[in-house]
């Protein structure tokens, strides 16, 4: 979620670090990948908040939110690349998450629920609009 390879090696022995200590918060009902993921976000949220990073735009600056192994990089063309990730930058911070989440992780949606606090259903919204919103803005993108 940053390009700061150091910065990305420290945030995963802190999330392992964490992973370890509460070992003991796992429940076998609820996915792995969903609760180290959790984990993980949450140390990255820690580091920012220290690190007083408020704004989207200053945390979308050290993000790399697509990776190397994604569906979506094998699209055609750079140029079309490079405007996914600029619009994919303009989504709101949990917008890109869910998306993310459901879509290149491809979790299921009731994980996905489980994480952020709320109902499948809402979960489902969020996505539909989020792919909504990212369709629209890579549109206006694409053809300007």
């Amino acid at each position: 979620m940053n390009r700061d390879k150091g910065l990305s090696e420290d945030l995963t022995q802190n999330v392992f670090e964490r992973m370890i200590k509460y070992r003991g918060s796992y429940e076998s009902k609820v996915n792995f990948k969903s609760w180290m993921f959790r984990i993980a976000r949450n140390v990255s949220n820690d580091y920012w908040r220290k690190k007083k990073i408020k704004t989207s735009s200053d945390i979308e600056h050290h993000e790399n939110i697509l990776h190397s192994d994604c569906e979506i990089r094998r699209m055609e063309g750079k140029e079309k690349w490079d405007i996914l990730q600029q619009v994919m930058h303009q989504l709101e911070e949990e917008t890109r998450e869910i998306i993310l989440l459901t879509r290149i992780e491809k979790i299921k949606y009731a994980e996905v629920a489980k994480m952020y606090n709320v109902t499948e259903s809402a979960i489902k919204v969020r996505v539909h609009r989020g792919l909504k919103q990212l369709k629209t803005l890579y549109n206006q993108s694409y053809t300007s």
